[in-house]
Order: C-alpha cells, then structure tokens, then sequence
C-alpha cells in the first residue's frame, strides 16, 4: 500500500480522510516511540495517495510539514531511515515540477540520511536519481543509477512491483536515447508475465503505453505494429488504471506523432483536445493562478502550447495569431527560467537534448517568422541566442543575451559569416548572418538530410600519396560535399556562405557534427581550401572569447610544447592505443622552430602529469600538447590526454585534473589527441563535456582538437 499509494477503492479525499483519521486514533496510543512511527506512516500515506490522485502539492505539503517537526525525532535507527524516506519521496515530487536543483538537493540529503542497511529506501533512491537525470539530458548517468538499483534488487528479496517499475524505468532511458528496438524488447519480455499483470493492470498499463510509444517510433507507419502501437496509445489515454499524468503523456505522444509522423493537423487536434483537458483537470485554474517565479508551471505547459501552434501553423489558419505568438513566448520565458536552474553538472547538461525542450523554441521562430515581416528573423535568432546562454559555461560566466547588432560589432567583420544551426523535430531552422544580411531558411525534411550524412564518405588518406590521386580523391569528395552541401544549406544561405573568406559554425553538433571543410559548394572545389572555418560552441560564449582577445603584443614565449610522453607495457595494458612516440629531434624541431626561439619544450619522460599541471604559462601565447587521447565512458566528460608514465601513476589527465593547473592557460590550446573532442551527447551544451570546452572554461580563447583519430 505505500509503495503504490494505492485508493482500496475510494475517492482521494475519502482516503485521506480515512487516513487522517486512523492517525488521529493512533496518536493517543501512550508509547512515544509507536506515536513516532505512526506520524511517518500517516505522512508516508497521505503524500502517496495525494500524488496518485495528481496532488502533488498536497503530497509536498504534508511531507514538509512532517520534515519541518522531524528535529525533536533525532536521527537514530528508524527515524533516520524516515526522514530519508520522506526526502526521497519529495525529491521525486520536485522533480516532477520541473525545479530540478531543488530535487537534487533533496534526494542528495536523502542519500546521506538513509543508512546503507535501508535497502529497499535506496533502491527507490536510485530510481528517483535515475528519473531526474534522465529529464536533466544525461542518459548516461540515468543509466548508472539504473544499474545501481539493478544490483539493489538483485540483493533483496523478491518483488514483482519493484521489477516491474525497473523495467519501466529502463524503458523510459532507452526510449529517450532512441533505443527503441531495445526498449520494444524489454517491454514485451516483462509483459509476457501475464500471470502476474492480470493481477496488477495498473502496472500493465504503465508498461504498455511505453510499448505504444516504442513501436509507434520503430516500425514502418502503416504498418500492422505501427498501427498496434497506436491502438495501445488510444487506450492509455483513457486508462482509468493510469494516473491522469500518464494519459495526458499518452494523449501528447498521439499528437506529436499526429504531426511529426502522420502529418495529420486534424488527427492531431482531436488528441490535443484530450491532453488539455487531463492538464486542466490535474492543474486546476486556482493552481494555475499562483503559478510564478518560485512556482514554476510543469514544462507541459509550454509543450501543449507549441503544438498548438504547430497544428494552427500546418492547417494554415490566421485567426488569433497575436494571442497564439504571446502564449509561446510566456512558455518560452519560461522555459529559460527552468533550464537555468537546472543543477549544474560535471559534464554540463545538454537542454536541447529533448525535442520537446526545443519544441517551444522552434515553434516560436516559426511564430515571430509569420507575423513579424522584416523583423522576424532578427527577433527569432536573438531567441535562439537566449537560449544558448542557458549552457553550463555561459551560466558560470553568467552571459547575457546579445541582439544581432551586438553579435555584428563583435564578431563580424567584413567577409566574416556566422551560421546558426536549430533542428525541431523533422525541421531545421538555419540562420547565416553578416554585416550586410540575415537570411532565414527551413530545411523542411530532416530525415532526408540525415541520410545524406549518414552517406558521406569518410575522410581518409589514399595508399597512394601522389599528386594524381589526391587530385582525384579531392574531387569525389568535393562531388558528395556538394549533394550535402545542397541538402544541409538553403539556396540564399549558400549564396551568403559563397561570400565570406571566415565561417562560424553555430550549433554544428546539433547536425551532426558534419565537418564544413569538407561541403563543397560548386562540386569542384571543397569549402575548407577556401574559408576559415571556426566552430563556435555558442553565440554568447563567443562574444565572451572576443573580449578575452589579448591585445598585440610581444610574448616572453610563444610556444609551450608538450609531447611524446613515455609509455611501456604498463600503459598499453591499461590503455591499448598507448604506442611509444617516435619523435626526434629533426621532427621536434619541425614542431618547434616556426615559433623561433621563444618556444619551451617538455618531452619524453619529462611529459608527465605532475610537470604539465605545473607548467607556468602566465606569458605564453600557445599551447601545444601532442600525446595519446584516452576515453573513459564511465566518465560526464570522457576524453583525457595520456602523459608520461610515473611509478605513481600512468599519466591520465582528465578535464577535472585540469581545475588544478595550470594556473593560467594561454589564448591559444593545440590538442594533438585522438577524440580530444570527443564527448557524451549534451545537445546544447557549450562544450564544457570534452577537453576543448574545458580549456575555454580554464581562459582559453581558441582551441584546436578532433573528435576523431588523428594520425601523424
């Protein structure tokens, strides 16, 4: 009964009252200690019940209420595991209003409050840690936590409920990573527990709108599975057995399929109709009207809200335009609001990882492109550049919004162009401003340009390295760059592009990562032999970098060289690309000599971690690091440079090693790593998840790195 929070049949006031009343009883039983444990059942109870009936303000009222008398309890034995308990619980229930830093504050206190014999606290601790770093953009450390409550089930004692719930949980992380063969999987295995689901259709219809939403997503529309998982989306919508949550969840996965896989505006209404209503009876009207700063409203809110106007938007309408435009740009407000509370992580947090977090936003460009004429695509890219600000690095630097103006003075030169990148759903916004023009175009047909991605041949070296083959190799890759070229760029986006001498790439990673150099405009030529192009992480962060530029002056050293580390077997069994270095003199100095004499050199067995985290760069003008690039997937930011071998250590330097030095880091970083750049997907992070994002962070205005393997 606490656990699921179960109504034994009765309306929710009715069994709280009941509650309440079993509770009242309870209190005048002479035994303090009994009274004690009673009060936190009562609670316990109350907030469950609350929550199942969609209250969870009452839910947190009745847990703070108990939290705020918890200190004449003490925090011994059971009472410790309580007030943990209860701290999870609200935990969860923050979470699920979207005040994240709030959640995690609170299920932190919890992990230190429950002792490590509460094994069934913890496990429902993990599964809190793992749901709120799921909606956080972080798949990957969701799924530690999930392993953590793997282990915590396996070491207890049986429980269909509780594995059930795991599954559910496994399926929602692997559902919004885009596993959804895998989580099609693990769903239909755990309802082939028929036996045990037709006693608990709850549970199977929590399962079953996940395999709706999973077969909807991984079979061919119109087929007999696609049409199966509409059929299961329909019924949970109108599951008495789900919480008015869940259906509503059920009613928006219809709509946003509705649109984005059946182009069906009309379909699409019907099932937004029924969303709405389930908000509007789970957010009553005198809810929403405290909603505010300190009460944020849910992000269905603003999610409702762009479809709304995406349906309006395909059906062509006109009417109610202007209110339309205003409500998106309130839920966009908003959001801005929430993605900067969202707790800041090691990794950084990708805030567009979601597409419904960039659903709002795309919907708005669209908005202020309809009805504001020459000004809406100036008014829509500064939105975009709000939002950019919302990455980990421009929150640490606290980096304001720019307006186009700002961005021209500061970043744009003559025959210098910035291109912005913003994909929603099927679509991709692409923004190319300089000093003379801004160009809006839509690329309506994503899948079609995913394709071409997927399709462009890798950038390999030929065996034969004459003049001829690169000659030839050249043009069949220029050939492909410009089918991509096409695909990714608009016609009046190209015709700007084919202007400038300089390139700034704006959201790159969000298409893929694909490398501009290698687009070809004319199928001849490749852009990279002809433009400077420059990969900039964020619009803000940017113009951030730009007043970090020193002023002209004479470096006491120009370049600081760190290179060819020594490795031996120890490395490579730790590391398997940790091959020795062959780098003598004559290939030094090749390094070296173009900087003249004001260049230091650390190599060989000098090259470790402890003399790099020492170096003074305090007038040095660049840094060049030439060593093995590792990756560690366990880790938020995974790639580290390999130093030289120690008898205390093998020389693996990560970016969080690099908060302790060095203590300045020069204008200009060179990583001459394998995947320096290579990182976990936080889509809209400003590079803070890999290697190039750190040394920006530690007052770097440049640094040069590949996601890929480089060899030299």
């Amino acid at each position: 009964m606490y656990e699921r929070g179960e109504l034994l049949g009765l309306d929710c006031d009715s069994a709280i009252a009941l509650v309440q009343q079993a509770h009242a009883a309870a209190l005048r039983v002479p035994a303090p200690k009994v009274q004690v444990q009673l009060d936190f059942y009562a609670t316990l109870t109350t907030a469950l019940i609350a929550r199942r009936c969609g209250r969870d303000g009452a839910a947190l009222a009745a847990i703070e209420a108990w939290l705020s008398t918890r200190g004449q309890y003490g925090t011994a034995g059971s009472e410790r595991e309580n007030y943990g308990t209860l701290l999870v619980l609200a935990g969860d229930i923050t979470r699920a209003s979207g005040n994240w830093e709030l959640a995690e504050t609170r299920l932190l206190a919890a992990d230190d409050a429950l002792p490590p014999e509460a094994t069934a606290a913890r496990r429902v601790l993990a599964a809190c840690y793992s749901k709120l770093y799921l909606e956080l953009g972080l798949p990957d450390v969701a799924h530690a936590w999930w392993l953590t409550e793997d282990k915590l089930i396996a070491a207890s004692p049986s429980n269909a409920i509780a594995q059930s719930d795991h599954v559910r949980s496994l399926a929602d992380i692997l559902i919004d990573s885009g596993r959804l063969e895998r989580a099609r999987a693990a769903l239909e295995t755990e309802l082939s527990r028929e036996e045990f689901y037709a006693q608990h259709p709850d549970l199977r219809a929590v399962l079953r709108y996940r395999l709706g939403i999973a077969l909807r997503g991984s079979t061919a529309k119109g087929s007999s599975e696609d049409e199966r998982g509409k059929g299961l989306l329909v019924a949970s919508m109108r599951e008495p057995a789900l919480t008015p949550a869940d259906r509503m969840h059920a009613a928006m996965a219809l709509t946003h399929t509705a649109l984005e896989r059946d182009h069906d505006p009309a379909a699409a209404q019907t099932y937004l109709t029924e969303a709405r209503a389930l908000f509007d009876s789970i957010y009553p009207e005198a809810e929403r009207a405290r909603w505010g700063p300190d009460n944020r409203p849910p992000r269905h809110w603003g999610l409702l809200e762009a479809y709304a106007a995406r349906i309006a938007r395909e059906k062509g309408g006109t009417e109610n335009r202007g209110a339309l435009l205003a409500r998106l740009e309130a839920s966009f407000l908003d959001f801005l609001a929430q993605w900067r509370s969202t707790p800041m992580r090691p990794g950084g947090v990708g805030f567009l990882y979601a597409d419904y977090r960039r659903a709002v936003l795309g919907e708005l460009v669209h908005e202020l492109i309809r009805q504001r004429g020459e000004s809406g695509p100036r008014e829509a890219l500064e939105r975009v550049i709000a939002a950019q600000t919302c990455g980990t690095i421009g929150r640490k630097l606290a980096l304001a919004p720019a307006t186009v103006d700002d961005v021209r003075e500061k970043l744009l030169p003559a025959q210098v162009g910035a291109l912005v990148f913003l994909p929603v759903g099927d679509e991709l916004h692409v923004f190319a401003l300089d000093q003379e023009s801004l160009v809006y175009e839509l690329v309506p047909d994503r899948a079609k340009l995913t394709r071409a991605l997927n399709n462009r041949p890798s950038l390999t070296l030929p065996k034969d390295r004459s003049a001829a083959a690169a000659a030839k190799a050249c043009g069949r890759l220029a050939k492909n760059g410009k089918v991509l070229a096409d695909e990714l760029l608009p016609p009046k986006v190209r015709a700007r592009v084919a202007q400038w001498r300089t390139l700034l790439v704006v959201g790159g990673e969000l298409v893929g990562g694909v490398p501009f150099e290698s687009l070809s405009l004319d199928g001849k030529r490749l852009l990279g032999l002809d433009v400077a192009i420059e990969y900039l992480p964020s619009i803000p962060l940017g113009m951030a970098l730009a007043d970090r530029a020193p002023a002209p002056k004479v470096w006491k050293q120009s370049l600081a060289f760190v290179g060819a580390p020594r490795t031996s077997e120890r490395s490579r069994t730790a590391w398997s690309s940790a091959e020795p270095f062959t780098l003598d003199d004559a290939k030094l100095r090749q390094l070296c000599d173009p900087f003249g004499k004001l260049a230091s050199t650390c190599v060989g067995e000098s090259a470790t971690r402890e003399a790099f985290l020492a170096l003074d760069l305090a007038d040095t003008a660049i840094l060049h690091v030439l060593c093995h690039g590792i990756h560690d997937p366990k880790r938020e930011r995974p790639a580290g440079l390999l130093l030289a071998e120690t008898e205390d250590g093998l020389g693996d330097l990560w970016s969080a090693d690099l908060e302790l030095g060095p203590k300045i880091v020069p204008p200009i970083v060179i990583l001459s790593a394998c995947g320096a750049g290579r990182d976990s997907e936080r889509l809209g992070e400003d590079a803070l998840n890999h290697l190039g994002g750190t040394f920006l962070e530690r007052g770097a205005i440049c640094v040069i790195l590949s996601r890929e393997k480089i060899e030299l």
